[in-house]
């Protein structure tokens, strides 16, 4: 008998709960049976579901079980794993050996709550029964107890000696992580060596297979046709997996269809990741405010501001778009948003962008005429006249340059990951040291200022650094401008928290850690604990080291 299994954890109650997990549109789909149902482990905050929830969903055969005590033991047994991996990934690690002791010798099916079938459970069971290993990210698991048994073990051996399992795995790094920091790390590394955990799901060729719908492409080829039926080429989809970027590409185009506003007519919509990045368009200004800073009266303030048009009064509306619940109840059960699967739409690289045959070929000569570029690097606007150099990196998340003008100079040493926006506008000059790693990081530097970023440094998310004001400030009586672009010096090996802002002009030393909200406006020295409105030293000759072990050694001389 196999089961299927998923686990989860609740912050608040049911309704925030549910707007993340969408499982009332599992229950509405009716994927789950008597004879399958879908079992969830509650690793926290069990007591916060309330019961009406719990039985709606019970009787559509999705079981919700309280395993917090199971989670406690494990969490105490392992607590070595906080010394590498953040408080969510631990969970992720954890989740396995709630699972093995909760359904103790079963084959297990773990998917995803971000997955939705199309046939149900009892043909699911049938398609995946001689299959093993896993598929995605992984979004679906094939949890025999000896796959179990092999984790266990690994997990055992990553926590004795992480180095010697990495070394023996030949484990290279991933996108955003050099060391094994969480169970897909782990899992996926053991696959990859043969004999170790079996690899890639195998025996479903019959059905069409999208990890990732948004990118398609690299998972099935361009497809011949697509049906109302959810065929592509002939093969039913297996499955829809709602992971966040597709959830959040259905959500923009929400927001197109369903509050229309006066535009100009030729004016581009972008819809393609990195949205806000690449075109400051009124749909991906309005996107990224709600996704990333969240609150509908912000977003009327700054609607306003760029695009001088009044957003209609629609309160929380724009919040519900923003929800997986929204996007699987429109997508899933109501079949919305299938005109994407068209050629016209999905396949052709001007799909995401409206505009004329002329404009579609200036972009293209731009595109010609830019530099090679490392995957997920985008340069905007005219190349010619300008200086970018990407040293070479597979790392990268999403990188967006923008150069505005001539003289501008961009520069990107070598083994970065960065997920970041770069303006370089007027003489300006950005140039970023090796190995540095950024999570949503604007930079804007106008009027000739200059940015430098040392090597080794960690920028988490939503840090602006902004060198030059958006408007020019003259003294009434002389005429002399008084708030001139300044530049920035950030040294090597800097930490810097989540929504900090640099001002133009500051100096930050070597090995410096700044907290998350600051705001700086001077110079900083070296080893310091930085924090605070306006920001201050707080603590001198500290040292910082990342959840995945990257120490850095800050009491030399010249951190002093």
């Amino acid at each position: 008998m196999t089961r299927f299994v998923s686990t989860a954890w609740v912050e608040r109650g049911s309704a925030e709960f549910e707007a993340g997990a969408a499982l009332r549109v599992h229950a509405t789909a009716r994927r789950a049976t008597p004879e399958q149902p879908l079992h969830i482990y509650v690793l926290a905050g069990y007591d916060k579901l309330e019961e009406p929830y719990l039985a709606h969903l019970r009787a559509a055969h999705i079981h919700l079980y309280d395993a917090t005590t199971v989670m406690a033991d494990v969490t105490e047994e392992y607590l070595a794993l906080n010394e590498f991996a953040n408080p969510y990934n631990v969970k992720c690690f954890l989740r396995w050996f709630v699972i093995e002791r909760m359904c103790p010798g079963e084959r297990l099916i773990h998917i995803d709550l971000d997955l939705f079938f199309r046939p149900d459970l009892n043909e699911v069971s049938r398609i995946l029964a001689e299959c093993e290993g896993t598929l995605g990210s992984p979004c679906i698991t094939i949890a025999t107890p000896e796959w179990l048994r092999v984790y266990r073990v690994m997990v055992d051996r990553l926590i004795s000696d992480r180095p010697a399992l990495e070394a023996e795995l030949d484990f290279g790094g991933t996108t955003h992580r050099r060391n094994i920091a969480s169970d897909q790390d782990l899992t996926q590394a053991l696959e990859r060596r043969k004999g170790i955990l079996p690899q890639t799901l195998r025996g479903i060729g019959n059905w069409a297979i999208l990890n990732n719908p948004l990118w398609g492409p690299q998972v099935l080829g361009r497809p011949t046709t697509y049906t109302s039926d959810d065929d592509f080429g002939g093969k039913p989809v297996l499955f829809w997996h709602l992971q966040n970027n597709f959830a959040d590409y259905l959500a923009r185009l929400a927001l197109i269809q369903t509050f229309p506003y006066p535009r100009q007519e030729d004016a581009k919509v972008r819809l393609a990741y990195p949205d806000f990045h690449l075109s400051r368009s009124p749909e991906n200004l309005a996107f990224y405010l709600l996704k990333v800073q969240g609150g509908y009266v912000r977003l009327q303030q700054r609607w306003r501001d760029e695009t001088a048009m009044t957003l209609p009064n629609t309160g929380n509306q724009f919040e519900l778009l923003f929800t997986r619940a929204w996007v699987a109840q429109a997508f899933i059960v109501e079949g919305r948003f299938r005109e994407i699967f068209s050629d016209d739409w999905w396949w052709d690289e001007t799909a995401f962008v409206k505009a004329s045959p002329s404009e579609i070929a200036e972009k293209q000569n731009e595109t010609a005429a830019a530099p090679t570029l490392p995957a997920n690097v985008f340069v905007s606007g005219d190349v010619s006249g300008n200086t970018i150099i990407i040293e070479p990196s597979d790392r990268h998340v999403a990188l967006a340059i923008e150069v505005r003008g001539t003289g501008n100079t961009v520069i990107v040493r070598r083994d970065c990951a960065l997920e970041a926006m770069l303006v370089a506008c007027g003489g300006a000059h950005i140039e970023i040291g090796e190995q540095t790693e950024m999570n949503g990081v604007h930079i804007h530097a106008d009027e000739g200022s200059r940015c430098t970023i040392g090597a080794r440094c960690r920028f988490s998310r939503d840090v602006r650094i902004q060198l030059a004001d958006a408007y020019q400030v003259f003294d009434a009586e002389t005429g002399q401008r008084i708030n001139a672009p300044r530049p920035i010096h950030i040294e090597d090996d800097v930490w810097i928290g989540e929504y900090v802002q640099v001002s133009k002009g500051c100096i930050i030393g070597s090995g410096s850690a700044v907290k998350a909200a600051s705001v700086l406006d001077g110079d900083y020295p070296g080893g310091a604990l930085i924090a605070g409105n306006p920001a201050k030293v707080v603590h001198a000759k500290i040292k910082w080291k990342t959840l995945d072990g990257a120490a850095r050694a800050l009491s030399d001389p010249q951190h002093r």
